[in-house]
């Protein structure tokens, strides 16, 4: 029986979901592509880091799973070590949804080396739209990262990606197309962009800790929870999320925000909550998500990024000073 399930966490954004969802492969018999026929096998979060779970990891997989999709969520990189164990006793793909993770680092606590995200398990897939801690203006920019343990197990694989992203083409030759294909190539003028950004991305992972570090401090003594830096790894704080401690509270702090004319922004929800999923018209399996589903209706967004004025971040500092 082939593998057709994947492990995806319950709180993420959609398109991880949909990635799997859309999924094609080669029909060894015509030798057509398909659709693969995947499906999202939804699991819990980390109450603490909000990443995938190692006990519903386990918990999911059978017969028919073929790989992990594990998101490093927020800006801090999932527990890789036991993932990367799990991955391998299994014979398993492992994933990284580094999306919003530019900058944060791992340390193995086996070999004390420190990773970057992206870089341990078989692939890694960054967004870089205009939002993320590098990002083109405009443009839904995105990379893949391949990996030793990737072409370990799928030699030749970096030339194939490299293939599909250039509509088939495998040599030099522009109107030769050796395999399918699509134009997935960055414009060049948003890989020049971001290209110039990588060197500013080390100052503005550091701005945001600091101002991140500045928000916790504010909160200390109140009932919200900020955002655990777990030991060993470098949180780059795409966001910074803080967690009330129940409906009423997460209300009154969005609208004391709002008084004090600092935006807030959406949360995520449940991905096998939304419609789509619920209601049948995308295949899924959902395992667990009652850990996603209560700090999905508890979190609350504030702004945590370089180009903030001390005013606006003592104004914010002030806002949530007074929570209790």
């Amino acid at each position: 029986m082939g593998a057709s399930a994947v492990v995806n966490p319950s709180y993420t954004f959609i398109m991880t979901a949909y990635a799997v969802n859309d999924a094609l492969t080669l029909d060894p018999q015509s030798g057509s592509l398909v659709k693969g026929g995947l499906v999202p096998v939804f699991v819990d979060i980390d109450p603490r880091t909000y990443t995938l779970d190692l006990a519903s990891t386990q918990a999911a997989l059978s017969e028919r799973t073929g790989a992990i999709v594990t998101v490093h969520m927020l800006g801090q990189m999932a527990d890789m070590r036991p993932l990367l164990d799990l991955a391998e006793e299994y014979q398993l793909f492992l994933i990284e949804d580094a999306s919003q993770a530019h900058g944060a680092t791992y340390e193995d606590p086996r070999t004390g080396k420190t990773y970057r995200a992206g870089s341990m398990g078989d692939c890694g897939c960054f967004s870089l739209s205009d939002v993320k801690n590098i990002g083109s203006m405009g443009a839904d920019a995105g990379l893949l990262t391949l990996t030793d343990r990737l072409d370990s197990r799928l030699p030749g694989a970096a030339a194939m990606v490299r293939a599909w992203r250039n509509t088939g083409r495998m040599g030099h030759h522009r109107y030769r197309h050796q395999v399918w294909g699509i134009r997935a190539r960055m414009d060049e003028y948003s890989a020049a962009e971001c290209l110039a950004e990588l060197a500013y991305l080390e100052a503005w992972v550091t701005r945001r800790q600091q101002i991140a570090a500045r928000y916790s401090a504010a909160l200390a003594g109140s009932s919200f929870t900020p955002p655990h830096v777990a030991p060993g790894r470098r949180h780059a704080f795409f966001t910074y999320m803080v967690q009330a401690p129940d409906l009423d509270a997460r209300h009154r702090l969005e609208s004391q925000l709002r008084a004090a004319g600092i935006s807030v922004a959406d949360t995520y929800t449940v991905v096998p909550d939304q419609e789509l999923y619920r209601g049948g018209q995308l295949p899924c399996r959902l395992v667990s998500a009652q850990v996603a589903r209560e700090v999905a209706t508890l979190m609350v967004a504030i702004p945590c990024y370089p180009e903030l004025r001390e005013e606006e971040i003592a104004r914010i500092e002030e806002v949530l000073s007074r929570c209790r």
